[in-house]
């Protein structure tokens, strides 16, 4: 999805899912709002979050009550999607 809010709505309307990896910024709602708005809705699943700044997103989280299980950064490896499935197995209890 191209945004937080389309992506909140696949995740309500298409989910349970595992896991969701969504990019930091998007153009309408940013990753931080999908997160904290999946969140509160009541997703429970592995939250990756990527992004091409990651000391930019971290200042942004700061102390925010929910936070992203794992940061991934651009440009993306294949290693880095192992680590989020790694992460998903890790939260399962596998």
């Amino acid at each position: 999805e191209d945004d937080g809010r389309t992506g909140l709505i696949a995740l309500s309307e298409r989910g349970p899912f595992d896991a969701v990896l969504s990019d930091f910024q998007m153009k309408e709602r940013d990753g931080i709002w999908f997160l904290l708005n999946a969140c509160d809705g009541g997703y429970e699943g592995t939250f990756g979050m990527m992004t091409a700044d990651k000391k930019a997103l971290v200042n942004e989280l700061g102390g925010k009550h929910y936070q992203p299980n794992i940061i991934l950064e651009k440009p993306l490896e294949e290693d880095d999607i192992m680590d989020l499935f790694r992460e998903v197995m890790r939260s399962r209890g596998a």
